[in-house]
């Protein structure tokens, strides 16, 4: 028996999208009742995201990440950053980068945040759509930047 934490965290570690679509299945199940669908499941996110992150546009349509049909703006990532920043160390970590990275043609997305210190984590969203540009780069490059103001 594994804990969410557990399952979020290998999830998150081999971008596991068959599992991400499982627990937005299970999500909608809990609230809407047995069998989990995948209109239940949506139908709890976007009330949830409704709710919780007031004038940020978020539109869900499958778990998995990999639909371009699913839109985030960089500003409404960073509302879920900085709810999500209890959970942190669910993400992968490289040095004082705490992250996790999208791709799909085209599109190469980074967020999570930079430590900058015990009580320091800034919270960062990079969407890239331009053919040939790394999100990764400009993170390292946006690490190199912060770090540097705090020495």
């Amino acid at each position: 028996p594994s804990t969410i934490d557990q399952v979020v965290m290998k999830m998150m570690a081999f971008s596991n999208n068959y599992t991400a679509n499982q627990i937005l299945l299970h999500t909608g199940a809990q609230v809407f009742g047995a069998p989990g669908t995948l209109e239940k499941a949506v139908n709890t996110v976007q009330t949830y995201t409704l709710k919780q992150f007031k004038g940020t546009h978020i539109r869900i349509s499958e778990g998995s990440g990999i639909s371009r049909k699913n839109r985030i703006t960089a500003a409404a990532m960073l509302s879920v950053l900085n709810e999500f920043k209890p959970y942190h160390h669910l993400l992968e970590q490289e040095g004082n980068d705490i992250f996790k990275t999208g791709t799909l043609k085209n599109i190469s997305s980074r967020a999570g945040y930079i430590n900058a210190g015990q009580t320091s984590l800034y919270p960062y969203v990079i969407l890239l759509n331009t053919p040939g540009k790394s999100a990764r780069r400009m993170g390292e490059v946006l690490q190199r930047i912060l770090l540097s103001a705090h020495e």
